[in-house]
């Protein structure tokens, strides 16, 4: 269960991964007051057991009918052809999911080269493609895709995970369009709407098309000077590093000596930043964390332009 940790480098490339699943699945499970065990046996398997305590919630029947409605509707977009290309079957049983019941046909692939040939056999309309893949990866399914005739204007979504977090610039020059595992249903829609038609029956409809959710932000209150005077020496001297590689242990870290600052100041805003991240950081999801490091430097301007 230690993060980074694979099976024999022999194999590594064969299974691919970066060894934080069971890190993560293990740190989740503990935050939910469970545990995680396995039983294993060389060229045999293993079998894992979660075990999360839990108790019964009734829930009022007339509130079944709501919880079970969505805002998004697939169906406002033109019926369209949609390939699923992922190697993990419940990465492609999640988006299938999301368009089911809606009048789009949905085709499966479970790696690049899959992919390739059902766009030429196909044409789907769009292609909604993961990155890390055996037999062929979504960059070189891409480059295929791209160098044919008559699939060339294919529109193509990249879907990757958190652990590719430094070559999402990359793969937002290549790609059509972009989206970080795991893929909520809002922005699901959102990605598919920017290619694919509105159906005719909702053309001339005044309902809006359904964003991701926005959050007011109150405003900061002052900085304290002598905060504001640590928080520069550490944008200047320890973020810039940070920011770039996003280490889960220095994340961490500067998550610490931001909530020392927080605590030493009484300043509400860092303490919560700080709170974030580090824990962000331990659950290994490094394109929160990432996010969270790069608005680091907004504590301070934000601060100046609302009290200059």
């Amino acid at each position: 269960f230690n993060p980074f940790y694979q099976v024999d480098s022999r194999q590594g490339r064969h299974f691919q991964g970066t060894g934080l699943g069971l890190s993560i699945c293990n740190r989740l499970v503990e935050a939910m007051r469970g545990g995680l065990s396995v039983e294993s046996a060389p060229q045999m398997g293993s079998t894992f057991q979660v075990d999360i305590p839990t108790h019964l919630v009734l829930i009022p029947e007339a509130t079944l009918g709501d919880a079970s409605q969505s805002a998004v509707d697939f169906n406002r977009l033109s019926p369209s052809k949609i390939l699923i290309v992922d190697d993990e079957t419940l990465n492609r049983e999640l988006l299938r999911n999301y368009l089911a019941g809606s009048h789009h046909d949905v085709v499966e692939a479970e790696n690049g080269k899959q992919a390739v040939a059902l766009c030429l056999s196909l044409r789907p309309d769009l292609v909604l493609m993961d990155i890390r893949m055996t037999a062929m990866d979504g960059r070189e399914a891409l480059e295929k895709i791209r160098n044919n005739e008559l699939t060339k204007r294919i529109p193509l979504i990249a879907i990757t995970a958190s652990s590719l977090l430094n070559s999402q610039g990359e793969l937002k020059a290549m790609f059509d369009g972009f989206a970080d595992k795991p893929i909520s249903r809002a922005k699901l829609f959102t990605e598919l709407a920017r290619f694919l038609p509105l159906s005719p029956d909702y053309e001339h409809s005044t309902e809006p098309i359904p964003e991701e959710t926005t959050v007011f932000v109150p405003p900061t209150p002052p900085l304290p000077a002598a905060l504001a005077a640590e928080l520069a020496n550490l944008q200047r001297d320890v973020w810039p590093d940070l920011v770039k590689l996003v280490p889960a242990q220095g994340t961490m870290k500067f998550a610490d000596r931001l909530m020392q600052l927080a605590n030493r100041h009484s300043y509400p805003p860092l303490a919560k930043h700080a709170r974030d991240l580090k824990e962000a950081a331990e659950m290994m999801d490094f394109t929160e964390a990432g996010r969270l490091l790069k608005v680091f430097p907004r504590i301070l301007s934000d601060s100046r332009d609302t009290h200059d």
